[in-house]
């Protein structure tokens, strides 16, 4: 996607998207800042486009640091942000990013330095 010439990219503006929120209970159990976790939030974007599911842990202490969901799972704008592919930096709401057909995005900074150049340099940083 970066060293090809012909794959497009747009510019677009995020926008935070409904989310649908199931909760789950995992096999084993995670130890997340201190704290055993087990229990687990299942988040993916209501409108079925895109290809993430983030995991977001429900602490016995605390709770989960999620708004909170209707009775049908639904989370008004629960979808946030996106991911830059290059970077892992997020693309907030409001913020501009470079997106393709195929729903990947990359942050201003990386489209700039790596996208346009064709260089291949970031996974040096992998």
């Amino acid at each position: 996607m970066v060293v090809e010439p012909e794959w497009i990219w747009d510019k677009v503006r995020f926008e935070a998207q409904d989310a649908r929120a199931s909760r789950y209970e995992a096999q084993d159990v995670s130890i997340i800042e201190g704290q055993e976790v087990k229990e687990w939030i299942k988040l993916e974007r209501a409108d079925g486009r895109g290809r993430t599911t983030r995991y977001c842990p429900v602490y016995p202490v605390g709770g989960a640091d999620l708004p909170l969901a209707r009775p049908d799972g639904l989370i008004p704008g629960g979808w946030s942000h996106e991911h830059c592919e290059l970077c892992r930096n997020h693309i907030e709401a409001g913020n501009f990013g470079y997106v393709d057909g195929s729903e990947h995005w990359v942050c201003g900074a990386c489209y700039e330095k790596y996208v346009i150049a064709h260089d291949l340099s970031f996974l040096d940083d992998l």
